[in-house]
């Protein structure tokens, strides 16, 4: 994502085949197809607001935050709008079982998560 000031390190990143030219050496330059953040209280509220806003406008596909505490997960899915009047949104989904659009088949269940 473009440097301003700090550097997000997800706990996943996936990049598909078809966009592997945005990985370097040591850095990605660009929106990976996936990012996925472990929620703590200390990160909670910069990984749901902030986080999030960046991921989006930097051409992040899917973003997933994971609450282990509360056996949770919220899986956040670029919306495909065919005329962009505004700015692109996030469609949010939450439950015991949430499926990926960039990763066909991968399907997280709430309750394996663990602490």
């Amino acid at each position: 994502l473009p440097d301003v000031g700090d550097i997000f390190r997800p706990v996943v990143t996936v990049v598909l085949n078809a966009n592997l030219s945005i990985v370097h050496r040591y850095i990605i330059r660009g929106g990976p197809n996936l990012v996925c953040e472990v929620l703590s209280d200390r990160t909670a509220k910069r990984d749901v607001t902030d986080k999030s806003r960046r991921y989006l406008n930097n051409g992040v596909s899917e973003y997933w935050l994971i609450n282990p505490p509360q056996r949770a997960a919220s899986h956040f899915a670029k919306l495909e709008v065919r005329y962009r009047t505004a700015e692109d949104e996030w469609e949010v989904v939450r439950g015991d079982a949430l499926e990926s659009r960039v990763l066909p088949g991968f399907v997280l269940q709430a309750q394996e998560l663990q602490l």
